[in-house]
């Protein structure tokens, strides 16, 4: 199937927010590496300005590249990839409700390795795409 313009902007904008998405996790990763007073902070601005907003987007343009084109919904690999990207966006929303709503401090191992955990959801998919 030709694949329209819409497509590919959906597609542009999909790869762009995947990869801020992953920037941005990355960044709260290295930030708990490293001794500091406005951790918290830095963690929440991260969060709520990056990391959050392309967790939505990013399932969303893959939603509509769907509809675009529904050929993909064919093959094996799409629906371990919308399971493994399902799972990412959840994790997020929990990933910020233990952020924002409870006690940062007793609670920074378990975001550090749910971090981790969704970086390493992310980068499956990016080898799943990749290697299809």
């Amino acid at each position: 199937m030709v694949q329209s313009s819409f497509y590919n902007i959906l597609n542009t904008v999909h790869i762009i927010f995947m990869v801020s998405w992953i920037i941005s996790l990355i960044y709260i990763f290295y930030s708990f590496k490293k001794k500091s007073s406005s951790l918290e902070f830095k963690v929440k601005q991260c969060l709520n300005k990056m990391a959050m907003p392309s967790s939505f987007i990013v399932p969303l343009t893959g939603f509509l590249m769907i509809i675009e084109d529904p050929s993909e919904m064919s093959n094996a690999y799409f629906y371990v990839k919308f399971t493994l990207a399902v799972f990412g966006f959840l994790a997020m929303l929990q990933l910020r409700s233990w952020v924002e709503f409870d006690i940062f401090d007793k609670n920074k191992i378990k975001i550090r390795k749910l971090n981790l955990l969704i970086l390493m959801n992310l980068l499956l998919i990016n080898l799943i795409v990749y290697y299809k």
